[in-house]
Parts: structure tokens; sequence; C-alpha cells
């Protein structure tokens, strides 16, 4: 093939190429075809939509479907919408509620026919401009047809049933009359049913021509969600609502600036009458359900006139007892008018809530006044969130067992000078997590939080449904920080304490039936929230709360029920709480003034004492099982003291052994050497004393200084059986019981006075008396015959040298005599022989020889005692003395 061939093929290719035009029409036809199966889709569904939309009935049109209230038992508690309304026609309708509600609801009412295409373009401009919630997309219309004959169907099935009825709506009625509808069939919030009702019981008004600007923009503004816009709860809320009525005013030339600002100058809590009183029962409760129920409806239903049968929780018999102690007539003594109180009761396997306690000086009726039970605003939970924040997460994620010990000493948080305080009680040393919890002392709640971390103790907290957006701080393990809740939630929370720690958030409503006969039984699901380990052990702890001498719950028992729970104090006594459960109930009880105060001292147990008496209420016919223990919790035997945890030895007293619980796996396994065997006796002495016939025993304390001991004395006579006599503390004793020849064995043991396990070795000596006949016996009474007769001799030598002396003194009478009647030669003879010294000297001193020589070895006084005859009776009678 040639070359100019080749380039010649090709341009009539790029040619053909170009020649080539878009297929439009096949596309056009396409996307027609298309739309119009679309189209005949869409138009199919909605006009089946329409056919099954209900019909216009006038009577539902004037007067909406109640919703009944059913107990736990299925019996109804409370119908509502069914109350009483003040009904009123157009001409009661002031010219300034008209131009607030249509300002706010449907500006463009009287130009429209239902439905405004350009209101719901309007609508999502004025929600961003303005902010969400400043007008809605329904029309007066739509609203009168969704509230009276629609249901929580498919949001498009509703809408377009919605739309055609308000079309026929507008058809049959005119706008004057659909005006009226709205006003008298809307709901306001506190079951008020009716502009009105609400009129009437919110500013005391019975003709709304006497409304105030700021009362009929508040009226106005509160159909969209009353409540949230609940002007008594939530004021502040309430008075942003109706400040934006008053700008949506200005908008549509209602009113000038200058008369919004006005009126804007008015709080909403001034305006609000405060003892309006409903005839709902059990308020309290109600506002719980009807909260649960609209969070799971949302806003597009009015639960209060949608035909609902709402199936809840309560038990009125509990529901009852709570009122009566919140009440005039209450068994309690609260100390003054002013103390408030709130009381939650929840089943603690199934977090359903039983009662509900809101306030002793609430107003009655549904959102009339401070819930105190679900307060939204909360209270410090004070030493009630030990368990939540310190010891339920050290447990859990370190595995401390309930003797762990902490010093409770003076101590302070980070970059402050003032100490914790532990309310006046002191610092206690070196205690277990148990006495701790018990005693509720600070000092160790807060090193818990922050050995465990705020991390972790957030992420417990959570788990039972306690909000810590804001962080936590070292003050909130004590209960004076950051976290503020109240008592539902304080009593879900400790809920899992009681149910092996699962844990479900506390609900009250059931199950939901719609006035079609469709059901929507609602989920409740429980979570793990911690293990049964530190579920239980945190249980066995909270026990002693109640039940130690020295714990801080004791006014919270209930005879014969097993029980736990923690008290807790705010600083300034402005709190008190209890929270506290068996294994089938739980009840969380605060009391406080509504404007911060101290608690009088003898007020702070109230708490207690509702839940005492709550408690018992509940339980009277009801088998209260025990808490039992769960396999991953060992109980062990511990030594005071040991640091870590040690076991007992043998020889450790029982006054030294506690029992704790421990993780298993967990336990210790070291022995504690503090306690050894007590060391013998020292120095054990017997002697025998004949003659008092006793045996005197004697001995010394073993080595150990640091200890008390007592001595058990045991005798064996002639090699018996050892006998115990005696048990002192003395160390020494007599041993009277003597039988002549026998020998006697004797056996001292110590024992450690706080142990009596704590025993030593014996030690012993022995004794042998004599027989009764031995020469032993002899010769003892033989010294005392020669003693006998040494003294006899001594008397008949006296005997001796009396006479003696008697004589010489004869004969030197005879001597004189007779020198006198021989005369002086005779005398100087004698004289010369032996003069008168010479002769009394010679005299004397033979006489003091012989005495000297018989009295040997007698008595010194003997020897020298004078000659005088007045000295010897003396001498006698010493010696008989002696």
């Amino acid at each position: 093939m040639s070359q100019n061939e080749t380039k010649s093929r090709k341009a009539i290719k790029e040619s053909k190429k170009k020649d080539k035009k878009f297929p439009w029409k096949k596309v056009l036809l396409s996307a027609l075809i298309v739309g119009l199966i679309g189209f005949i889709t869409v138009a199919s569904i909605f006009m089946y939509y329409i056919s099954d939309a209900p019909s216009l009935n006038a009577d539902e049109l004037q007067v909406p479907a109640s919703t009944t209230i059913l107990d736990r038992d299925g019996e109804e508690i409370a119908e509502l919408g069914s109350q009483k309304r003040i009904m009123i026609q157009y001409d009661d309708i002031s010219p300034l509620l008209e131009d607030a509600v249509l300002a706010t609801e449907d500006a463009r009412f009287y130009e429209h026919s239902g439905v405004d295409l350009r209101r719901i373009g309007a609508a999502v401009i004025a929600n961003v401009t303005d902010g969400f919630g400043s007008q809605g997309a329904s029309t007066i219309t739509q609203q009168v047809i969704k509230g009276a004959f629609l249901t929580d169907d498919k949001q498009v099935k509703r809408k377009v049933q919605e739309q055609y009825l308000a079309f026929k709506l507008e058809q049959r009625y005119s706008k004057e009359e659909i005006l009226t509808m709205y006003l008298n069939r809307i709901y306001y919030g506190n079951n008020f049913y009716g502009v009105a009702k609400a009129s009437e019981a919110y500013f005391g008004k019975e003709d709304l021509s006497e409304l105030t600007l700021a009362e009929a923009a508040l009226l106005a503004g509160l159909p969209q969600r009353p409540s949230a816009y609940n002007p008594y709860t939530n004021p502040d809320l309430a008075e942003e609502r109706r400040n934006t009525v008053l700008n949506l005013m200005v908008h549509h030339d209602k009113i000038t600036e200058e008369e919004a600002e006005e009126a804007k100058e008015v709080a909403v809590s001034d305006m609000i009458q405060q003892n309006y009183e409903s005839e709902i029962p059990y308020d309290s409760f109600i506002e719980r359900v009807l909260e649960e129920t609209e969070d799971e409806l949302g806003e597009e239903i009015d639960i209060y006139t949608s035909g609902l049968t709402i199936h809840t929780t309560l038990d009125q018999k509990a529901q009852q007892q709570a009122e009566l102690l919140l009440s005039q007539d209450s068994p309690i003594n609260f100390g003054d008018n002013e103390l408030e109180a709130g009381i939650a009761a929840v089943d603690t396997k199934t977090g359903e809530i039983l009662a509900l306690g809101g306030g002793r000086n609430k107003a009655d009726g549904i959102g009339a006044g401070l819930n105190y039970a679900t307060n939204p605003n909360g209270r410090q939970p004070g030493s009630a969130i030990k368990p939540i924040l310190a010891y339920g997460p050290a447990i859990e994620n370190e595995q401390w067992s309930t003797y762990h010990q902490i010093n409770d000493e003076e101590y302070s948080f980070e970059n402050e000078d003032d100490p914790i305080s532990n309310a006046g009680r002191g610092y206690l040393g070196w205690m277990s997590m148990r006495e701790a919890l018990y005693r509720s002392h600070n000092v160790p709640a807060v090193k818990a939080f922050q050995e465990i971390g705020a991390g972790p103790a957030s992420e417990f907290a959570e788990g039972l449904g306690l909000s810590t957006e804001e962080g936590l701080y070292d003050s909130d393990s004590i209960g004076g920080g950051n976290l503020q809740t109240n008592p539902l939630e304080m009593a879900g929370a400790y809920t899992a304490f009681g149910n092996e720690g699962m844990y479900t958030e506390p609900y009250s409503v059931r199950k939901i039936e719609f006035s079609d006969g469709e059901e929507l039984e609602l989920n409740h699901e429980s979570t793990v929230a911690m293990s049964d380990s530190t579920a239980y052990m945190i249980t066995d702890m909270l026990k002693d709360v109640i039940t130690n001498p020295n714990g801080t719950g004791q006014s919270a028992a209930v005879s014969g029920l097993p029980i736990a729970g923690k008290t807790g104090t705010t600083n300034d006594d402005h709190d008190s709480w209890f929270a506290g459960y068996s294994t089938n109930y739980t009840i969380s009880v605060w009391t406080g003034y509504s404007q911060p105060d101290s608690i009088p001292q003898a007020s702070k147990s109230v708490p207690q004492k509702i839940f005492s008496s709550l408690m018992g209420h509940m339980s009277e016919g009801v088998e209260t099982s025990d808490f039992t223990m769960p396999d991953s919790v060992v109980e062990v035997d511990v030594e005071k003291g040991s640091r870590p945890a040690a076991l007992p030895s043998e020889y450790t007293p029982e006054s030294e052994i506690v029992t704790e619980l421990f993780v298993s796996g967990y336990e210790p396994s070291e022995t504690s050497e503090v306690y050894d065997q007590v060391g013998s006796p020292q120095n054990f002495n017997a002697e025998f004393v004949p003659e008092e016939q006793i045996i005197n025993l004697s001995w010394s304390p073993p080595s150990e200084e640091d200890r008390e001991f007592e001595y058990e004395l045991s005798v064996s006579v002639d090699d018996s059986e050892m006998q115990t006599i005696t048990t002192t503390s003395d160390t020494e004793m007599v041993f009277d019981e003597i039988s002549m020849g026998s020998t006697y064995t004797f056996e001292l043991v110590a024992v450690d006075a706080s142990s009596e396990d704590n025993r030593s070795e014996p030690v012993s000596n022995s004794v042998e008396i004599p027989e009764e006949d031995s020469d032993f016996w002899d010769e003892f009474f033989g010294d005392d015959e020669e003693e006998e007769d040494k003294e006899k001799e001594k008397e008949e030598d006296k005997e001796k040298e009396e006479d003696k002396k008697e004589k010489q003194d004869e004969e030197n009478q005879e001597d004189e005599d007779q020198g006198s009647g021989d005369g002086d030669g005779s005398d100087n003879e004698e004289d010369d022989g032996s003069g008168d010294g010479s002769s009394d000297g010679s005299d004397d001193g033979s006489t003091e020889d012989s005495t000297d020589t018989e009295d040997d070895g007698t008595s010194g006084d003997d020897s020298e005692g004078d000659d005088t005859t007045s000295q010897e009776p003396d001498a006698e009678t010493d010696d008989s003395e002696e």
C-alpha cells in the first residue's frame, strides 16, 4: 500500500470523528423517563400516606387525648391532660398575646393556606442568624394537626399527612378558630394546658387582657420546649427564650425596640407566682418520667396530648413513704422548716427508680419548684464520694486490699499551707483502708487519690454515671471539688457496688404505648463498671461504716438487715449525705439549705435517719440476702501493723490479728517475725522452810522487756502427774500444802499476757521433804535443847554466885564484929594481912574471876553486868525474853 493511500484513510477517519455529535436527545429522554418514574413513585407514596391519614375529628381538635401513667404493677397513678381546662374564645385573646404568638410561631398565619413554603426557608435562616429555636418551620395549623391526630411515625409519612390535613383544616375552619384551637390545647409545662390555664397558674391572671408584654412573650415562648424553659426550675433559660420572642416581635413590627427593652428588664423569677398547686400525685417522680419520655420520643411528639400510656417503675409504697418523710407529718426531726432534702430509691439489681422525694418545701405540681432528687445543678457530695474517686479505683487499678496501710498524718494539698482536716477528729497515724473509710478520715482518701491518679479515678466515676467533664482535683477525692451530683446519680452509682460491679443507668420508664396500639419497649442495658472483687471489697468496708463502733453511719442501721453505706459532709457543713444499699434496694439522701448555709450539728444525721426509715419500710416482708463474696476475693488473717501486710506467726497474739480481704492472687505470703516464742522464766528457786513447813518459790521474768507475762505454776508430788496450781502475774509464791517425806517437783511456764497461745518452754525445780523421825529433825531440835541446857546452867551459876556472896558477906560481918570486940591490935593484925582496900579488891576480884569462869559462853550482858543486885533482874528478864 502506497504512502498516499495511508494518509487518505487517516484523513477520512478524522473527518468522520469531527462530524460525530453528543447524543443530547438520548440523555434528555432518559432523564425524563427516570424523573417520570420517580415522580410517579413519590406521588404514589404520598397518595398512600394521604389515604392512610386520619380523618379530622372536631372533638379531638378541641380537647387533646390524655396521657396515662401506670406504676410498676400496671395500676394507673395519673392521667395527664384530663384536668380542668379554662377554655377561651377568640375574643378572649388579647391583641398583645396574639402578636407575641404569631411573631414566634407563624408570622404569615393569615396569608398561607395551612403550609407556608416561605416559612420553611425563613425558619432555616432565622435559626442560623438568631439562634436555634428562634422560629419553627411548622405553621400553627400544622401544629394543631400534629398534636391532635399524628403519632411518632416515620418522619416523611408524618410530614406528608400533616401538610395534607393542614390544607383540609384550613378549608373547614377559619383562621380565628384555628388560632383558638391552638391556644386552648397547647402545653405550657408543669401540667398546664391551654393559655388561659397557664396564665392563671404562672401569673395568677384569669383575664388574658391583663397580661403584660413580658408575660405574653413568656407564654408565647414556652410551647416550643416546655420542660427546658420551665420558669420554676430554669428561670435563666426561660428568660432567654422570652427575650427571643421580644426580638421577634420587634422584627415583625409588633412592638418597638424601647418596649422590648423595657420588658426585658423584668426578671422571670419576679414574674412567676410560687404557690400554685397541682392535683397530680407523685409529681417528683412523674417529672422524671416525662423527662425520659421526651428524651426518647423527641420534641416532635407532645407527650401531654398524644394519648400515650407510659409504663413506669414506680413503687407506690416506697413513694408514699418518701413523701411522708419529707412532709410536715414526718417522724424525722429536721431541726427547722428551711432544711431541704432530696431522696432517690433505686432497685439495686435493675436500676429501676422506685421512688423520688423532691423536697420538703417544693410546690405541688410537675415542674413546680426545684426537684432536689434530680437537681440538675447538683451539690458537692462530701465523703460519700470516697468509694468512687479514691478507694474503688485503688482496688480496681492497683488491687489494694482492705488492709492496705495509709499514714493518717498532718498533710496539705499541693501549694496550700493549711493542713487537711479530719473534721476535728485528729490524726491517727498508720491505719488500714478499711479503718480510714469507716472513720471517714480525709488524709488517707486524698493520698489514695493522688497515688491512683485523676485519670483512672475519672474513668471509674464516669463508668458509674457521674460526669467529670470539668476535670478532677485532689479536693474532689473528699467531695469538695468540681464534681457536683444529686441523689439519683449517687443512688445509681452505689447500685454497682451492691450488684457485683454491674451498672445500669437509673430509669423510670419501661414501655410506651401509642394511641394507635404500637408499643415501644425501652432497653436499659447494664455495663461492667468494675470487677466483682472491687464491688464486694468496697461493700464489706461500707458495712463497717454502719456496724463499727467508730463508724460514722451508725444511725442508718436497720435491725436484722445487711446494709452498706457512706456518710458525706461538705465544707462548712453546707451539705449532708447518706448513700447506702442492700442486695435489693439502694437509697441516696441529701439534705441542705436552698441557699448554702451550715447545717446544725443535731441535723447532720438526718440523711441517715431518712435512709433507715425508708429502707426498713421498703424491706418489710421482703427477703434480703447478705452480700456474697465472689471467688475473686479471699479472706486472710494479717498481723496488725505489718507493712506491707504479713501473715501472723504461730506466736502472734490473737489481739494483734485482723481478718482482711484481698484480691485473689494478691494476698500476702510472708510471715511476720515481730512475735516469737516467749522465753522461759529465769532464776527459778524453790526453798523449803522447815520451821514454817512451807516452800518459798521465786523467779525472774524472761528476758523480753517489752511484753507483759503471766506465769503458770504446776506441781507434781512424788512423780505424779503435773497439776496446775495457779496462774499469776507475780514472780514469787508460797506453797504450804506440805506432806512429810514427799518430793515436790515444780514446773513454771511464762505466758504472753496478750496471747495465751504463746507459751515458753517450762523450767522446773524439786524439793525433798524429810520424814518426821529422821536424824535431820533430831539434829534440828537438838540444837534447841542445847540452848535450853545452857540457859539452865547459867541460871544455876547465878544462884551459886549469889549464895557465895551472901556467905562472904556474913563472914565479913562476923570479922567486923570480932574486931570490934578485940581492940585495935586485932584490927591492925588483920590489916597487915589484908588492908581494907586490898581485902575489898581481893574479894571483888575473886568474885569476878569466878563469875567470868562460870559465865564463859554466856551473853555479853552477863559478863559486863554491874555487881549491883538491882541490875541482875534486868539481865534475867532480858535472858528470859531471848
